[in-house]
């Protein structure tokens, strides 16, 4: 069949075709191994939600492709693609490759706007043809590493469309392999944005060294490529003190091997020295104001905890239960917790318990872990028996618990979970940055309200009326921007104050003064920081000082470890400025000032150890190993002296 004949059919068949009959979605829990759809009649569908569609129509004829579309998270490549017409395609202009039909073409997914940095995507399709010859053309795609994830032909002539649902789709590559008299071209390329995971672990207090040999299920996901291309963040906790840094390097370091998956990486602790090692109250604050610093709507959440970290990880449910956010799958591994740890909140979809009970009475996990509302969570409790690790429990009796991170029976359980949540239909990703009408009708009223206290009012109003996921998040942006100046954060600290009978709105209010910018009025932060003696509150103004890209900022976070007029625990002071330089901060930061600050300022052994935590990804530098050697020789605690010194490399 020639081109001239073909279009006819071609338009034919698309005047005849049904709306919405191609390129739906494959069922949601369709196995990996099960092969996608991947070539049908060609799709003049409008663009879905969260869908980019190319049509060619963008740029003149002639006009040489590569890095056009960048914008649009994709950069062409092969023979010498180039924009030109075809009259056998009824939605001409076509991308061709040189010469003329005949030539390959290649597509790089990037992140979006930045043509050398490479991306991946789970969803995408492009029309090609028109084709005169069956299995005469041929699409091969690969993963960011260049391996190849499936290859398929053309098996019908004429303009079909080939779509692909695979996990971490980098690049793919569409030309002939045998003869096609006629040649080929592609049109309405279509891409969606890869799923954007928020993944938190919470390590538990059980022996953590074995992490760098055996498959923790709490850190596995960084090494599951399936589960690491959908990744936007990343992070692991430790419930207590029992991480040594060594492990912490080797957490980063599994991270930061991943080429586009995670985005961004942290390691914090939940509690240090000098705090309380197991469940202590603050200790779901830091895993808890990660997640809220890189939430958007439409990202998905997944959490999982370990021993003292399950009971934690059941605490940070609840806390973004209170701010709206939903959670996709949470892991309970043998949750040890002092007081109830079994309640489920509606806001989490799927939570599975794992628990043994061959260990002694304090370290058996949870066994009865249960919904609050069961018809929109669902629980399982799985008893695991001689759970496998390196732990021998000939040698103590407790090794059962210890091995159950290690059990590729839990591991596979949620790593299951978490690729059939993945794997379903992708949300509607929200324009997070700016709120819309539609999405925050409220948000005007906050635009117009004149104070701090009109402004709060509007967001307790939406509460009441209990408003979206959504508009809520709007709400809470918006608030945090408005606060420009002084005045505005006191009269928000006043709101927060007032707000102390209604833990919704009081959450919601320490959510909104973490994401403040105090880039104009850090004294006044700093100030204000040092009196509350709300915990929540402290951890989420000193996380915000943090942020400041600013010395001055970041200096008034090691001011405030010391200060001795917090109502804090002095426990609860370093472990919110510890976390507050996680995000690698501290690199900047004034080794050479913070060694002059600590020898001219008495400070514990427990301050002293918060210190070597916040130079820790400064420590090559060598004025920051100058002061870690001045923080190893200071500090008399025998255990805490180690740790430093592991930080050294003394």
């Amino acid at each position: 069949m020639n081109r001239t004949m073909g279009i006819w059919l071609c338009a034919l068949a698309w005047l005849l075709a049904p709306r919405g009959a191609q390129g739906a979605e494959p069922p949601a829990g369709t196995s990996l191994e099960e092969p996608s759809p991947r070539e049908s009649a060609f799709d003049l569908s409008p663009p879905r939600a969260g869908e980019q569609l190319i049509t060619f129509s963008e740029h003149a004829r002639d006009t040489p492709i590569d890095d056009q579309y960048a914008s649009k998270g994709i950069v062409f490549g092969g023979d010498a693609p180039f924009i030109t017409t075809d009259t056998a395609n009824p939605t001409s202009p076509v991308l061709s490759g040189s010469p003329r039909f005949f030539g390959a073409i290649e597509g790089s997914f990037v992140k979006t706007g930045e043509a050398h940095q490479p991306a991946s995507v789970n969803h995408f399709s492009f029309d090609a043809g028109f084709f005169d010859a069956a299995q005469s053309v041929r699409v091969s795609v690969y993963d960011i590493q260049g391996r190849l994830i499936r290859r398929t032909s053309n098996a019908q002539t004429g303009i079909r469309t080939f779509q692909f649902n695979d996990i971490g789709i980098s690049k793919w590559r569409i030309e002939a392999f045998s003869q096609e008299p006629a040649g080929f071209a592609i049109d309405n390329v279509r891409l969606r944005a890869p799923y954007r995971a928020i993944f938190a672990g919470i390590l538990g207090a059980s022996k953590i060294g074995n992490i760098n040999d055996d498959p923790d299920t709490v850190v596995s996901v960084w090494k599951d490529q399936a589960i690491a291309d959908y990744v936007k963040t990343s992070v692991s906790f430790c419930a207590t003190t029992t991480c040594l840094p060594r492990n912490e390097e080797h957490l980063k370091k599994i991270g930061a091997s991943r080429v586009g998956g995670v985005v961004a990486l942290g390691f914090f602790m939940t509690s240090v020295a000098g705090a309380s090692s197991v469940n202590s109250p603050g200790n779901s604050e830091v895993p808890k104001n990660f997640i809220v610093n890189n939430y958007q709507p439409g990202d998905r959440v997944y959490l999982t905890g370990f021993s003292a970290g399950g009971g934690d990880a059941q605490n940070v449910l609840e806390k973004l239960e209170l701010l709206s956010i939903p959670v996709e799958v949470s892991g309970h591994i043998d949750s040890v917790e002092i007081g109830d740890d079994a309640s489920i909140p509606a806001n989490t979809r799927l939570a599975k318990g794992f628990h043994q009970k061959q260990s002694g009475a304090i370290v058996r996990g949870e066994d009865q872990l249960k919904a609050d509302d069961s018809d929109v969570t669902t629980v399982t409790n799985t008893k695991i028996t001689n759970p496998a690790g390196p732990d021998d429990p000939k040698n103590d009796k407790n090794n059962h618990h210890r091995n159950m991170d290690n059990d590729p029976r839990v591991w596979n359980a949620i790593r299951g979970a978490i690729l059939t949540s993945l794997k379903s239909s992708p949300a509607q990703l929200s324009d997070a940055g700016q709120p819309s009408e539609a999405g925050c009708p409220r948000c005007s009223e906050v635009i117009d309200a004149r104070s701090p206290e009109e402004q709060v009012a509007v967001l307790e109003q939406a509460l009441e009326a209990r408003a979206s996921g959504e508009e809520l998040y709007g709400l809470r942006e918006l608030l945090a921007r408005v606060v420009k100046d002084s005045e505005a954060y006191r009269g928000l600290l006043r709101e927060h104050e007032r707000a102390a009978g209604d833990p919704r709105l009081q959450e919601n209010l320490t959510a909104v003064i973490l994401k403040v910018d105090a880039g104009d009025f850090l004294a006044d932060v700093e100030e204000a920081a040092s009196s509350v003696s709300d915990y929540p509150l402290f951890a989420a103004m000193v996380q915000s000082l943090a942020r400041v890209d600013a010395q001055e900022a970041r200096k008034g976070v090691i001011r405030l470890i010391a200060n001795n007029r917090l109502d804090v625990p002095p426990g609860k002071v370093i472990d919110a400025a510890v976390s507050a330089f996680s995000d690698g901060a501290v690199a900047h930061l004034e080794a050479g000032w913070m060694l002059d600050w600590v020898r001219d300022t008495a400070l514990s052994d427990s301050q002293l150890y918060a210190m070597a935590r916040i130079m820790v990804n400064a420590a090559e530098k060598p004025d920051a190993r100058a002061l870690l050697e001045e923080l190893a020789e200071r500090i008399q605690d025998r255990r805490l002296k180690l740790e430093v010194a592991a930080i050294t490399g003394r």
